[in-house]
């Protein structure tokens, strides 16, 4: 018997998951905040969503999935669910956070997918805050599960999905039992380490806002182009592969376990045919990126979410390790002048969160032990 799901969102990632899960068997109901609950107008009209397997990937169902639920009622959406996914860019998940606390009950799970940096942490002050004291089980994981967008209102294709996706609970000591919650759905997860291993894991953080700096030009006119293939060429990529080296760093100076981004990228998308041997090279020969478009503005979830939930928490682990990220903050200072938005204020980093009084090694104790 599958679980009973409920997916917070509406855009392409929330769609894809809705509709694959549905088609898999479980009981789905699909949240949107009411601002943007237009979004799913149509889809509240036919009943469901149309999901397309572009690539014939094995993971990944067809056809139209009847939803069971689709709401702008948050109560309602998550009342009986087993597993909920925030499925939304990280400046957008605090809203749903608030709106969820205060129905969240025991035995529930709420992940967040992809967390970017200290989703869980925020979640669980959030939690504090309105008095829900409920044993609820926080996940973050890396990214999302799917690669994809929306046609339509009603319709959503794939083209990727993500084989070895790590997860990781806040604490760290219940890891595997939720992994054995989500392994009713997708047993692929694996866990990992902490959820400060998981915000560093994230590719997003060292992808989107070098590649998006590098070709600011390109976007700015609006001119269309592969974003991965065509915007990760090889003098790009090396700033990518530097961002890296500064990211691995850190984990290593913090004692966190780290694994490299091409070997999560070839790991991810190896049944799609992905390969290379450096970033740069699995970039531009991953079947998945064939129809990644660049942005068409600057103000965009690449800049405007990358930088504050993903490259300014890493600069400012950095300093807590005592390690240098020169790159990374030359393309943070960069961003800001290109998007020109004070996105440090808006990062969700240690300070944000509360936790940037503590050592490297109260900091780890927190997320390993709470």
């Amino acid at each position: 018997m599958k679980p009973n799901v409920a997916i917070l969102g509406g855009g392409n990632g929330a769609c894809a998951y809705a509709a694959d899960l549905k088609l898999k068997g479980s009981k789905v109901s699909l949240y949107e905040d009411p601002r943007f609950f237009s979004n799913l107008e149509e889809a509240v009209k036919i009943g469901g969503l149309y999901l397309e397997n572009r690539c014939g990937l094995p993971n990944v169902s067809e056809g139209f999935a009847n939803l069971d639920l689709i709401t702008d009622n948050i109560e309602e959406a998550i009342a009986d669910a087993e597993l909920i996914f925030v499925v939304v860019p990280a400046f957008g998940q605090e809203a749903f956070m608030k709106a969820a606390a205060p129905y969240l009950k025991d035995g529930q799970l709420i992940c967040f997918s992809p967390a970017n940096f200290g989703a869980s942490i925020r979640m669980s002050q959030i939690l504090e805050e309105v008095g829900n004291n409920s044993d609820v089980l926080l996940v973050d994981t890396e990214c999302m599960m799917y690669s994809g967008f929306k046609d339509d209102p009603t319709h959503v294709w794939v083209s990727g999905y993500k084989i070895g996706m790590k997860a990781a609970a806040l604490p760290a000591t219940r890891n595997k039992e939720a992994i054995e919650k989500i392994h009713n759905v997708y047993p692929e997860w694996e866990d990992w380490g902490n959820v400060i291993e998981i915000g560093l894991r994230n590719i997003n953080t060292v992808f989107h806002a070098p590649i998006c700096v590098c070709n600011a030009s390109l976007i700015e006119r609006a001119e269309e182009f592969l974003f991965y293939r065509e915007g990760g060429s090889p003098s790009v990529g090396r700033v990518v592969e530097a961002v890296e080296s500064e990211r691995i760093a850190v984990c290593n100076a913090l004692g966190l376990r780290s694994e490299p981004s091409l070997d999560v990228l070839l790991k991810w998308y190896a049944a799609s045919g992905c390969k290379g041997d450096t970033l740069a090279e699995a970039m531009s020969q991953n079947p998945v990126y064939e129809w990644d478009y660049g942005p068409t503005s600057l103000h965009h979830r690449f800049l405007t979410e990358d930088i504050p939930y993903g490259m300014i928490p890493l600069e400012q682990l950095g300093e807590v390790a005592g390690v240098k990220t020169p790159v990374t903050t030359a393309v943070i200072e960069l961003g800001i002048v290109l998007t020109n938005m004070d996105l440090r204020s808006q990062a969700r980093d240690l300070k944000a969160i509360g936790l940037d009084q503590l050592s490297k090694d109260e900091l780890v104790t927190y997320v390993e032990k709470g």
